[in-house]
């Protein structure tokens, strides 16, 4: 009895610093984008990170309102807001060539989660569609924390990690790790799961800012 009341107050703990951890993850590129607006400027920034992100806290905003879990729509609903107000000001300072890809990505992005949404009221019986959400949900969210690595061939070329976040790449760490923990602690395969794997891909992410630093000289847009 008392193992199990130290179990649950152990996945309590865990869940909460997750749940900080996340948030702090989701605005951790606040400074880039603020050095974005004073340069107005994207520099070598990609938008991927962001567009991933609103689409992961879009699905489980929606997985969170089908299952009444009020901390999965708390800490997501933070990473919707923070994606917009990042895409939103990308969006203001790209290149022009550059908006017109990210505004076909946004447009394909939406659909695809209409898609998802129309698949679950129309095909998905109601006793499966947490299943089913909660499955393509970790799929965007493995996506998300692996976006960073799009830049993985330019970074060896230019032997410069430019154009990468660092505080995000670190968050991430913090953040996956953090649910992987509580996963294990309440035996959950969807939380440990995707998130063991998040975990190992961040670190990958943090090995390249030490194997290639970006050079204070170029430094451009990126918070490195």
């Amino acid at each position: 009895m008392e193992e199990n009341s130290n179990t649950e107050n152990l996945s309590m703990v865990l869940s909460l610093v997750a749940s900080g951890l996340t948030i702090a993850m989701f605005f951790s590129p606040w400074k880039t984008i603020s050095d974005v607006i004073v340069r107005k400027s994207v520099g070598s920034l990609s938008w991927s990170p962001f567009f991933w992100t609103f689409l992961n806290c879009t699905l489980w905003v929606s997985y969170g309102f089908l299952t009444n879990t009020l901390p999965v729509l708390v800490v997501n609903s933070f990473g919707v807001v923070a994606s917009i107000y990042f895409l939103a000001n990308y969006y203001l300072y790209c290149p022009l060539a550059e908006r017109s890809n990210l505004t076909s990505t946004l447009l394909k992005g939406i659909v695809g989660v209409v898609a998802v949404w129309s698949f679950l009221k129309w095909f998905s019986e109601p006793e499966n569609r947490p299943i089913h959400l909660g499955l393509i949900a970790s799929v965007v969210c493995l996506i998300m924390f692996s976006s960073p690595l799009g830049k993985i061939d330019q970074v060896v070329r230019a032997r410069s990690t430019e154009g990468m976040i660092f505080s995000l790449s670190l968050m991430s760490v913090c953040s996956a790790l953090a649910w992987t923990l509580y996963g294990l602690t309440i035996s959950d395969p969807f939380v440990y799961g995707p998130n063991s794997i998040a975990t190992i891909v961040s670190m990958v992410q943090l090995a390249l800012f030490y194997i290639y630093p970006a050079r204070p000289v170029e430094k451009q847009v990126a918070d490195v």
